[in-house]
């Protein structure tokens, strides 16, 4: 499989079995995804996978911190949203040039997030960070939902946060 650019087996249910460490060898390997696979266990070390630009992991029972090593340079999508990865959001993340999107709702992340992503804040496990990080558009402030699980709005500004304590998403404008 070292030719394969393309592995995507979303919505397979993989018995809770977590991600065999035999992928992180496919180095050309452009786009992975295991959305929705009841997959369990850490990420895997994506080093060398080099020429990565898309992973998504979303909507497994992915636990552990969020360590992807040194990731691809010229990724643009990580999508690890609702999962139960824990910790604090790797600063590593802020020296991606091309990522585009980065979506870790609904996981038990705290502490402080780096201030390149997201100057002076911090993450108390329950709320939601999903950055899109090349849209240009400014919706109102807050858009009340009855639940986290809901769809977000069709145009989204640079950065959007759950409020847990006010029950909405809330948008910042770009700089």
């Amino acid at each position: 499989m070292t030719n394969l650019e393309m592995f995507q087996v979303d919505n397979n249910n993989f018995s809770k079995t977590s991600i065999p460490d035999a992928y992180k060898n496919m180095s050309h390997v452009l786009k992975l995804s295991f959305r929705n696979c009841s997959l369990q266990g850490p990420i895997p070390d994506l080093s060398k996978m080099v020429d990565l630009l898309y992973i998504d992991f979303s909507f497994n029972e992915l636990s552990g911190s969020m360590t992807l090593g040194k990731i691809s340079w010229n990724i643009t999508t990580i999508g690890l949203s609702h999962n139960n990865l824990s910790g604090t959001i790797p600063v590593n993340l802020s020296g991606l040039p091309y990522l585009q999107r980065l979506s870790l709702a609904n996981n038990l992340f705290n502490g402080p997030v780096s201030s390149i992503i997201w100057p002076n804040t911090t993450l108390a496990g329950n709320e939601a960070l999903i950055v899109y990080l090349r849209q240009t558009c400014a919706p109102s402030k807050c858009h009340n939902k009855a639940s986290r699980k809901s769809y977000l709005p069709k145009c989204y500004p640079n950065k959007v946060l759950w409020n847990s304590s006010r029950r909405c998403w809330q948008y910042f404008e770009p700089n």
